[in-house]
């Protein structure tokens, strides 16, 4: 039987609690690392009943003879477009399984068109997501620069904050930084990818008064974005840049480490289609610590919208 979490499920899930690292399907990734987060707490189970009406969280338990062998955390974001599988935790892979179509059923109902889920790279999500019809579209590398780790020097290139009217333009930038089979997975509209900004929604508010987004702009628009992220005890980097400024990327993240602290850890992620990233983040001092599989499940079809055109009369 799979329902929503409630209050006395925290502590019946103390059996999965002490096994969760082993039990997780769901990739352990930033902000969702050391000291971000452990595994499966019973101060985040408590958040995620007190806070599910609030911010749009649902989570679900899946139960067999009175015990608790999965459950399903997830969490809504672009007013409903997309949902996010956060954390899934599951003794056996048909629990899993069950709890994903349950999941994925639920967004439906509320109207979602995808379903994204993140995976260690390796044999289980991979056999869970063909079960369930999610489709691994991409993968990353999570990279990990320690606390008072030199940063490398050299030349810099200054970036100005993120504007209002930059959308526009980084939804260009992403079109032509993003390969097609990423983007049709992702987002091909500027509304799709308005909603891919998972993270301005789903952590925390406190988190959101500590982040600073940069723009690198030049004739041909904007170039270059990067996002930096302060958490309780790391940082994170993300950036995002045009082939054809492939040569600055070094000067590009030296700039934008400066805007990071040398007290704190960073982690940055590349994605397969950023090699030339990856490169630049060793070149910094980074190390890589985890492979990251991303599925996604299409929950409604594109169709065309028929659209009229002027008619042209011919006189007879």
């Amino acid at each position: 039987m799979i329902r929503p979490l409630g209050p006395t499920d925290v502590v019946a899930l103390s059996g999965l609690h002490q096994q969760a690292a082993l039990f997780e399907v769901t990739a352990h990734t930033w902000p969702r690392v050391q000291p971000e987060s452990d595994y499966l707490s019973y101060l985040a189970l408590l958040t995620h009943v007190l806070s599910r009406p609030i911010d749009h969280r649902g989570t679900w338990v899946h139960e067999e003879r009175g015990a608790i062998v999965g459950i399903v955390f997830g969490q809504s974001r672009a007013r409903g477009l997309v949902w996010d599988v956060e954390r899934l935790y599951a003794k056996q892979d048909r629990d899993a399984c069950a709890l994903l179509d349950h999941f994925c059923s639920q967004a439906v109902v509320a109207g979602a068109r995808r379903v994204f889920m993140e995976t260690p790279s390796g044999v289980r999500g991979a056999e869970i997501g063909r079960r369930t019809s999610f489709e691994r579209y991409s993968s990353a590398q999570l990279y990990h620069l320690p606390a008072g780790a030199p940063r490398a020097d050299g030349p810099v290139l200054e970036a100005r904050a993120r504007a209002r009217h930059d959308s526009q333009g980084l939804f260009q930038l992403y079109l032509a930084a993003v390969p097609r089979r990423t983007r049709s997975a992702e987002a091909t509209t500027l509304e799709e990818w308005l909603a891919l900004a998972r993270k301005r929604e789903r952590w925390p508010r406190v988190l959101s008064r500590r982040r600073q987004e940069l723009v690198w702009s030049g004739p041909g628009g904007v170039n270059a974005w990067a996002e930096a992220v302060v958490g309780r005890g790391s940082q994170y980097l993300e950036l995002l840049v045009h082939p054809d400024r492939e040569a600055d990327l070094d000067a590009i993240l030296c700039y934008a480490l400066q805007r990071t602290s040398p007290r704190r850890p960073v982690y940055a992620r590349a994605r397969d289609f950023q090699p030339a990233l990856a490169s630049a983040l060793e070149r910094a001092g980074f190390r890589p610590v985890c492979d990251v599989d991303i599925y996604v499940k299409q929950l409604a079809a594109r169709a065309r919208l028929p659209a009229l055109l002027p008619a042209q009369v011919v006189r007879a």
